[in-house]
């Protein structure tokens, strides 16, 4: 082997080491970025599972609290005169959309307090009965009309129950303004406007 051969054999040596020594160098920095990688990910699970249970613990916590206000509301509702109830029912799907669940339950607590208390129907409201009565008898009124003009014996029943024809709308805006149901007085006053109303268009009509 001359010394030129020997001094080539050498520089491969050299040149592989080298190689090898880069190979090793970059294995190890990819085995520790690779290990840094899982660590991240393992802690980023492990907040996504915390925050997961933190928010199933706050759930279930809501849950029981509208469970325990729905058993005072239907407790309350037993003690109400002339309610008969049965036992706490199942819950169900709600109609209200995304309505609160605990705000649908404070209404109807509130509801039952005043039924409690028996407020009266205020004033103002009082004071439209009779104009949504009329209204709406008048309506009525001018259907019955027509179907007289048609020769058509159904107008009777029409003039008859023109009176009345109110009441379902009243009890509908009174419920929905002052959460209560229309009472003796009330009732009285929506068909008072809604028969001086018939009264009035039949004696128009004539």
């Amino acid at each position: 082997m001359t010394v030129a051969e020997y001094r080539s054999l050498v520089a491969d040596l050299v040149a592989a080491a080298r190689r090898r020594d880069a190979a090793a160098a970059a294995a190890g920095q990819s085995y520790m970025d690779g290990r840094a990688a899982v660590e991240r990910d393992v802690a980023a699970a492990a907040e996504a599972v915390e925050a997961a249970s933190a928010a199933v613990a706050t759930r279930e916590l809501a849950l029981v609290k509208v469970d325990q206000q729905a058993e005072r509301v239907w407790g309350d509702l037993r003690l109400l005169r002339g309610r008969r109830v049965g036992d706490l029912p199942a819950p169900a799907f709600s109609t209200h959309g995304d309505a609160d669940a605990a705000e649908l339950l404070q209404s109807a607590a509130n509801r039952i307090v005043r039924a409690k208390r028996g407020d009266s129907i205020p004033g103002g409201v009082l004071v439209v009965l009779p104009l949504l009565g009329g209204v709406c008898a008048t309506i009525v009124a001018l259907v019955a009309s027509g179907l007289f003009w048609l020769g058509l014996p159904l107008a009777w029943l029409f003039f008859i129950l023109a009176p009345f024809a109110g009441l379902p709308l009243a009890s509908r805006w009174v419920d929905h303004r002052e959460g209560t149901r229309l009472d003796t007085g009330a009732v009285g006053l929506t068909v008072l406007g809604g028969m001086l109303a018939a009264l009035g268009s039949a004696l128009y009509l004539r």
